[in-house]
């Protein structure tokens, strides 16, 4: 019975330490990195932009849209799209639409598009946003 009651104790513990763990330390950017960051205070959305410093805690971003602006490192996660990648892009009515990535060039900044509706684009970055 000591060692159930042993067995049940420590599976006890462990469980509430592996709900204090977490998931790993914020990464870290430096100037010139490309990244995927939040704009404003949208909370959905990831626009591709670079990093263009730091302002106290937060970083800089010079967005692919040509926008600046400021994100905590909360808001800022390492660019990651590749051929396959859902997001959406702006259409020639400057809407967003559901799209996938089909073909990137080597810089990585001019792509091309499958809509969800069959059409398709070539364009780069500035022009889409990811979850």
């Amino acid at each position: 019975m000591t060692s159930f009651l042993k067995s049940g104790l420590l599976a006890l513990a462990a469980f509430a330490l592996a709900g204090c763990a977490t998931t790993g330390a914020p990464q870290t950017f430096a100037q010139g990195d490309w990244v995927l960051a939040r704009w404003q205070d949208d909370t959905t959305w990831y626009y591709p932009g670079v990093v263009s410093g730091r302002e106290g805690d937060a970083i800089a971003i010079q967005y692919d849209d040509g926008d600046t602006g400021t994100q905590p490192p909360s808001g800022v996660r390492a660019f990651d799209w590749q051929v396959g990648t859902r997001l959406e892009c702006r259409w020639s009515d400057d809407r967003f639409y559901p799209a996938r990535i089909t073909q990137m060039s080597p810089n990585r900044y001019d792509i091309r598009v499958a809509y969800d509706d069959g059409d398709k684009g070539e364009l780069n970055t500035s022009r889409c946003r990811s979850e």
